[in-house]
Order: structure tokens, then C-alpha cells, then sequence
């Protein structure tokens, strides 16, 4: 999928004009929102199955399949219908991808909760490999237009969808139906679910207030821009995501809150370790995307958010649902979603600069972190010496982030191997000294 990602990311902007690529990813913001129409069945199911293992438990899969596949199929149709009546064609190619992208994420849903990892790396890969392939033949035929792409992208979803309900079905014949779950209702997915649909949908609005600001409030030219960045940002991000996905199953099965702990110390510094992608982007930017330049400014802030991102993408999310704070989730990311939306439009309508709108998302990542470990997840809390590097390490690559790439990312990895000598000397001393 990074592989996928990475071609697209730098192909697609050469191949459209900068109009072109803005009306693309407004489209791929607007589908990305698509699991809201799926009314927390999704999220429902995959904590009804979480604790299960196919190998030792039965899942009653069967009933809610059929259930969610007319639900989702009446979903679609009305959608359809509207769109028709409107004459939108945007909303058209919309309620079109609804249907493919909510079946075959509950197909990934019931591979994730049951601790299958190969059927749900198979079904990312093959949609990775055939928009990928798809989308460069279309580059290849000289097909102009961001519609082209759609199209071709929609079709994506529905091929990997087709080859999807095929695999469920297969893998439903390894399960029976467990006579236990008969009481297990519709109604009790849909009302455990519902929590963390809208927690879930309040987090994707977070990470994306950025995008959502400078879609209203700038031209398309700077969304563009900003776009760009964010989908560099989003490359990076997909080792996170993936991470998340089998830390799902770790966090439900561990109970040693110091061991998770010590995984977000190693989370943070990953994290700091992903700044060097930005100087491998720039050098890439400079080259082959100088009407794009202005995104170097914003991605430099979305690069700084990656190491709180991945804390609380693989270890908050995950905790916060093992241990049913749904409304705790919600609330936080609330409340930071509010402040950043107010400060973000507050700035834009003052400066009317977009890099303001990135580096306000890169001080809300930094606040929800603060948030968590301040009210909700104490025993997670940061210290006092932790901060200090971290706020120390963030301002050399601010300042570095200046210089030409070769130089920055010398001298930054340089500063990262140096300060890792020096903790392995801190540790072994106290270890001394106890």
C-alpha cells in the first residue's frame, strides 16, 4: 500500500493540472467520510467480535452479514436517487462508492477482530495494486481529467468488493453459528457501535479540520498545496494505521499498563525518526513539483504532528475501546476538534495564510495528547524530562527543515544517533547504580 501510495502521491500531481489535482482530492476528502453511512455497525460488530479468535470461537457472522447487506444496498440506492434528482454528478460517483467501500470494510472488520491478518493484508494489497496499476494506465493512455481518475478509482472498489464477498464466503464455511449469541440483537450492535462511529468520525474531522479550512477559505490552488502535503503526511501514516490494526488485538489481550507504556516511549521516538521523510519529500518537491511549493511549508507542521499521531492512532484509540470509554474518546477529541476549528478559520480570516492552518493542527495534535494523559488516561502521563526533549528535538528539525535536504537530514540523523548513544548511556549507568 506505501508502495501504491508513494507512485500515486507524486504521479497523479505531475499528470493533472494543479485545478485538476484540487477538484481530485476534494473528492477523495469527500469519500473518505463514506464509513459514516454505515450508522456504527461496523464499529459495533468488530467490539461484539474483538475478543474472538476464529481458531477457538464460533462467530455468528452470517445473521449480521445479510442484515448490513440490504441495509447498506437501501443506503446506496437513496443516495443514488438523490443524486439523480440534483443532477451531481460529484454526489453521483459518491453514492456509487458507498456500497463497495462499507461491504468490504466489514469483511476487513471480521478478518481484524478475528486475528486474521493475511485475508485483511490480501484485501488492502489487491485494492493498492489495482487502483495503482489502473490509475498509471489511464496516465499512460493520455486521458485527461480528474473525472477519468475518479471513475477509475470507483471501479477499483468494486473489484475488490467482488473479490471480497468471495473470500467471506469461503471464510464463513470455517464458522457455525453460536446458538450463545441468539440474543445478541441488531439493535445491541447498532447501540455499542454508534459511540464509536461518531468518535471515530469526529477523529477523522479532526485530522482533516486542515483540509476542510482551506477547501472553504482559500483558492483551489492553495487546497491544492495543502493537499499535496497531506498526502505525503498520509504516506507515512499508513505504517501507522497498520500498526494500529495488530495493536488491536494487543491491547485487548494486555493488562501490564507499564508495557504499553514503555510502546509509546518507542511510538514517540519512531515517531521522531519519520522527520527525516520530510527532507527526502523536500529534496523530491524541489525537483519535479515546483508549482507545488508552497506545500513544503505545510508539510513541515504535518510531519511534526506524526509522533503524537501514532500514540494515540495505535495506543489511546485501542485502550479507550478495550475498556468501553467511548464517551471519554468523544469528548476529547471534541473538545480539541472545536479548538482547532476556531483558532484555524480565526487565523486563516486574520493572515489568510494556510501554513497558519497546518501548524494550528500540529499544536491541536500536541494539546490532545496533553488532554489525554492530563484527564482521562493518567497512568500514561508524560514527563516532565520527556517533554523537554521532545520540545527540543521538534525545534531542531524546525530549524534544520531551513536548510538545503542533504545538510538538514545529515545533520538531523546525526542529532537522532547521537541522542540515542546518550539514553543507552543513561540506562546502563542506572542500571549500575540500582
Amino acid at each position: 500500500m506505501l508502495a501504491g501510495s508513494l507512485l500515486l502521491t507524486f504521479l497523479i500531481p505531475i499528470y493533472l493540472s494543479v485545478n485538476d489535482f484540487g477538484e481530485y482530492r476534494k473528492y477523495i476528502l469527500y469519500i473518505s467520510y463514506i464509513g459514516l453511512f454505515n450508522f456504527g455497525f461496523l464499529d459495533g460488530s468488530l467490539l461484539k467480535y474483538g475478543h474472538m479468535y476464529i481458531e477457538n470461537k464460533a462467530l455468528s457472522v452470517e445473521r449480521d452479514f445479510k442484515f448490513f447487506l440490504k441495509f447498506q444496498i437501501i443506503i446506496s440506492l437513496i443516495f443514488i436517487v438523490i443524486s439523480l434528482s440534483f443532477k451531481d454528478v460529484t454526489l453521483f460517483f459518491l453514492a456509487l462508492a458507498i456500497f463497495p467501500i462499507n461491504m468490504t470494510a466489514y469483511f476487513k472488520m471480521i478478518y481484524q477482530a478475528t486475528g486474521s491478518y493475511k485475508q485483511y493484508s490480501f484485501l488492502n494489497i489487491m485494492y493498492s495494486l489495482i487502483n495503482t496499476l489502473s490509475v498509471s494506465f489511464v496516465i499512460y493512455l493520455g486521458l485527461n481529467g480528474y473525472k477519468v481518475l475518479i471513475i477509475v478509482t470507483l471501479l477499483s472498489y468494486w473489484i475488490v468488493y467482488v473479490v471480497a464477498q468471495y473470500n467471506i464466503i469461503k471464510f464463513s464455511k470455517k464458522t457455525s453459528i453460536d446458538k450463545s449469541e441468539i440474543d445478541y440483537t441488531i439493535k445491541n450492535v447498532f447501540s455499542t457501535g454508534y459511540i464509536v462511529l461518531i468518535s471515530n468520525i469526529a477523529i477523522l474531522f479532526f485530522y482533516n479540520i486542515g483540509l476542510w479550512i482551506v477547501n472553504f477559505l482559500f483558492s483551489n490552488s492553495e487546497f491544492a498545496n495543502y493537499s499535496l502535503a497531506n498526502s505525503m503526511q498520509n504516506m507515512i501514516l499508513l505504517v501507522v494505521n497498520s500498526a494500529s490494526v495488530v495493536f488491536f488485538k494487543y491491547i485487548f489481550s494486555e493488562e501490564n499498563n507499564e508495557k504499553i507504556k514503555k510502546i509509546n516511549e518507542m511510538l514517540l521516538f519512531f515517531g521522531f525518526i519519520s522527520f527525516t521523510s520530510f527532507f527526502v519529500l523536500k529534496a523530491i518537491i524541489d525537483v519535479f513539483f515546483v508549482d507545488y511549493i508552497i506545500s513544503l511549508s505545510i508539510l513541515k507542521f504535518l510531519i511534526m504532528c506524526l509522533p503524537f499521531t501514532m500514540i494515540y492512532n495505535i495506543s489511546f484509540i485501542n485502550y479507550y475501546k478495550k475498556h468501553t470509554m467511548n464517551f471519554k474518546m468523544l469528548k476529547s477529541i471534541v473538545y480539541l476538534s472545536i479548538f482547532n476549528l476556531v483558532v484555524s478559520i480565526s487565523l486563516s480570516l486574520m493572515f489568510e495564510s494556510v501554513i497558519l492552518v497546518a501548524f494550528t493542527s500540529f499544536l491541536s495534535s500536541v494539546l490532545l495528547n496533553i488532554y489525554i494523559t492530563l484527564f482521562d488516561l493518567k497512568m500514561f502521563r508524560i514527563s516532565i524530562k520527556q517533554w523537554t526533549y521532545m520540545l527540543f528535538t521538534i525545534s531542531i528539525f524546525y530549524l534544520l527543515s531551513e536548510k538545503e535536504w542533504y545538510i538538514g537530514l545529515l545533520y538531523y540523523v546525526t542529532y537522532l544517533v547521537l541522542s540515542l548513544i546518550l539514553f543507552k548511556l543513561l540506562k546502563i549507568k542506572k542500571r549500575r547504580e540500582s
